[in-house]
């Protein structure tokens, strides 16, 4: 018989399955099948049929664990105490190995709104929690087509806002014939996508710092807002954008709409957000006559 063999009486540790880690006093031990029964573990119910004397019912028992799922306890306590204990580590999640990684990934105008946009919000509009600082939701740019474009032309159409966004747009159908403008129900009518997150952030730095000024004569973008904080912006040549190549190998310019959702209340709170964040708004001329005012008092 070895050191290690289990007899009667001896107090083993569960080392496997539901009970792993519990201990108990061997009640009895079948050395063929190799199964044992522990005091107080593994308790399964029985149904005992009712005698006369009123004995009988639900009755719960100690059902045989297996010889591999158990440990003598004297092993059990020897082995725990040669193991080093671990040192306990922080659980931060600036501590993740991924979290680096994900912050290398965030957007460069997502930094900026965190990092100079909020503040200053909260500075100039005195908002007591930074969740009620205005944010962008989302950015919705939907392209149309002519009811007489064929496949070819909204294939294109499809393609360059895909190279745009990042995104595959889906197409819109009309919903109903209309004989006046030569529509069917079902006819494609257009193309929209809806950009969020990341492909949100890069695309508004897109419109803002390159497409944006690669227009002629270009004065700025109106300032006028839809009354709840939103911006609509039309754009009638695609090909401002440096991912589109204007070399006369396309049918024709694309035009496109863009609006721009955020979480403002207002035109003002809207306005001053997607300013801070880059928008080149046209500036009006009591704002024109009072820089010029100030520069001619500053040099005076």
């Amino acid at each position: 018989m070895s050191k290690t063999d289990i007899k009667k009486d001896d107090e083993v540790v569960v080392i496997a399955g539901a009970e792993k880690g519990k201990r108990g006093k061997v009640i009895s031990y079948n050395r063929t099948d190799e199964r044992l029964t522990i005091e107080g573990l593994n308790l399964v119910k029985r149904h005992l049929k009712r005698t006369q004397d009123g004995q009988g019912g639900i009755t719960e028992r100690e059902a045989p664990i297996h010889r591999s799922n158990v440990m003598l306890g004297s092993l059990w306590d020897a082995r725990r105490a040669k193991k080093p204990a671990k040192a306990a580590k922080k659980s931060s999640r600036r501590n993740h190995p991924r979290f680096n990684t994900l912050m290398a990934t965030v957007p460069y105008l997502k930094k900026v709104y965190l990092e100079k946009v909020v503040p200053d919000l909260i500075k100039s509009r005195g908002y007591k929690n930074v969740h009620q600082v205005p944010n962008l939701k989302k950015i919705v740019i939907n392209s149309a087509f002519k009811a007489e474009a064929d496949k070819g032309h909204m294939a294109e159409v499809v393609k360059d806002i895909t190279k745009l966004t990042g995104q595959k747009p889906i197409i819109t159908k009309a919903s109903k014939s209309v004989a006046a403008f030569k529509v069917r129900e079902g006819m494609p009518l257009g193309c929209v996508v809806t950009l969020r997150g990341a492909r949100m952030w890069e695309f508004y730095l897109r419109l803002t710092a390159v497409a944006l000024p690669m227009i002629r004569d270009f004065r700025g973008t109106s300032n006028r807002l839809d009354g709840r904080g939103n911006y609509s912006l039309g754009i009638a040549d695609h090909t401002i954008f440096p991912e589109t190549q204007a070399d006369g190998s396309q049918r024709a310019n694309i035009g496109m709409d863009i609006i721009i959702v955020t979480s403002a209340h207002n035109d003002d709170e809207g306005r001053e957000l997607l300013r801070l964040l880059g928008m080149p708004f046209r500036r009006s001329s009591t704002a024109d006559a009072a820089a010029a005012t100030a520069t001619a008092a500053a040099k005076a």
